[in-house]
């Protein structure tokens, strides 16, 4: 198996490499049914929505219902980009803001895509309270070999590792890739699906020179995420 899934990538409309696949994630509200017919017409896009917590002052009052009513009506759709970042404001709303859409992730068993940054103690705590964790993908995962470990008690938690990797200076991110539970590594571009497979080829390239892992287990851990997760329309119609 030589196919590759971004983990994490975004909406744009450009022709789709039908040889890849690609976890699209929206940013805001507005990008939810952008993503979503994108998905319709492709079948290798599977959706992700949420909001960013960059983005969380441009949700509707009730941005929550809407997503609740389209995970409903939509089987195959993920909740993300969401999440916390200490390095922008507003920080005590984006906790109220990430953990409704956890809260709503456990109770729709979707796997979830997360953006921390700076914030691994705070986002530990809030995980470790839910009752029924869903699946989990630390997006673009920054974080030190401690971070990866304290994480990894979680067993369905996987570690997304982005172009951050390539910055030969950002030793703990090299680090704790070398002591990822190899069935829980992905990989992402977090760029614009237009820009998704150059970027993704970079990153596997400078991952094998850290690890031993082929790209069938990339593959695998990532179909195991949206099988496991019960993303089944898209898996089924594509991928077998």
């Amino acid at each position: 198996m030589e196919i590759l899934i971004d983990a994490h990538c975004h909406f744009s409309v450009f022709p789709i490499n039908q040889t890849m696949g690609y976890i699209c994630n929206s940013v805001t509200e507005s990008d939810w049914m952008p993503i979503l017919d994108l998905a319709k017409q492709n079948k290798n896009i599977f959706p992700c929505i949420g909001i960013h917590p960059w983005h969380i002052d441009t949700r509707s009052e009730n941005w929550d219902t809407k997503l609740c009513n389209l995970l409903n009506n939509f089987p195959n759709i993920m909740i993300g980009e969401c999440g916390i970042d200490k390095t922008h404001p507003s920080f005590d709303d984006q906790i109220q803001i990430f953990a409704r859409h956890i809260q709503i992730a456990s109770q729709f068993n979707r796997p979830i895509h997360i953006h921390c940054i700076h914030a691994w103690n705070e986002m530990f705590n809030i995980l470790k309270n839910i009752k029924n964790l869903p699946t989990i993908v630390l997006h673009g995962f920054g974080g030190s070999p401690e971070t990866l470990m304290q994480f990894a008690k979680f067993t369905n938690v996987y570690f997304s590792f982005g172009p951050s990797i390539l910055d030969l200076t950002r030793t703990k991110i090299q680090h704790a890739l070398q002591i990822a539970p190899k069935n829980r590594i992905l990989i992402e571009s977090d760029a614009e699906i237009k820009d998704s497979q150059n970027i993704l080829m970079t990153i596997f390239n400078q991952i094998i020179k850290y690890i031993e892992i082929d790209k069938t287990q990339i593959y695998n851990n990532a179909m195991g995420i949206l099988k496991n997760g019960q993303i089944t329309q898209n898996t089924n119609a594509v991928w077998g």
